[in-house]
């Protein structure tokens, strides 16, 4: 194959994905009273996705994770002779990781709110694509009475149990994430 047919066929493989990617978040916004067409903007259908199940800045904040890890991976593989590329790698790295746990933890929130469990969360930790359209376009009803657990007075009044099942699997996705970025070091 040449450089440039293989340059054509990942650009219609990328639309294609992310085609397919947002009608699975339209079927997850509309079931969650979210306006379905902001699932077709890019990067902007990641902060109604994160607002469904997250309380906070964590779309904004993992978007930030994302482009630091992007550009100082690129400045890194763009000069890597350079005495800043130590500075640019451990920056990939760090950020990179930081993405991940926040959407591990996003993962775990959305099955969550789609009353799903520990399964569930590891199918949209490993085969995001495929779970996301499971979720869009399946039977799967959000709930909506759900809030994410957090320390406030609310929280409290939801009972312990709840609280305890999500810190646990917050200990899990944790573990799961230092995993893969040991892997990916030592390999």
């Amino acid at each position: 194959m040449t450089d440039q047919s293989l340059l054509i066929t990942r650009a219609v493989l990328l639309a294609a994905g992310y085609i397919l990617y947002s009608i699975g978040f339209r079927g997850i916004f509309r079931k969650a009273g979210v306006a379905p067409g902001k699932a077709f903007i890019p990067l902007y259908h990641f902060y109604p996705a994160f607002a469904i199940c997250w309380e906070g800045p964590a779309s904004v904040i993992w978007l930030l994770f994302q482009a630091v890890a992007v550009i100082s991976n690129y400045l890194y593989s763009a000069g890597a002779n350079s005495s800043g590329a130590g500075v640019l790698q451990a920056a990939s790295l760090i950020c990179g990781t930081g993405g991940l746990i926040f959407m591990i933890i996003w993962s775990c929130n959305l099955s969550h709110a789609f009353r799903h469990g520990k399964g569930f969360i590891l199918g949209l930790i490993l085969l995001n694509p495929f779970f996301i359209m499971a979720l869009g376009l399946g039977k799967s009803e959000y709930d909506t009475a759900y809030k994410p657990v957090t320390d406030s007075a609310d929280a409290q009044k939801n009972g312990s149990d709840r609280k305890s099942k999500i810190r646990k699997d917050l200990i899990i996705a944790a573990t799961f994430a230092v995993i893969v970025v040991l892997y990916f070091i030592f390999r």
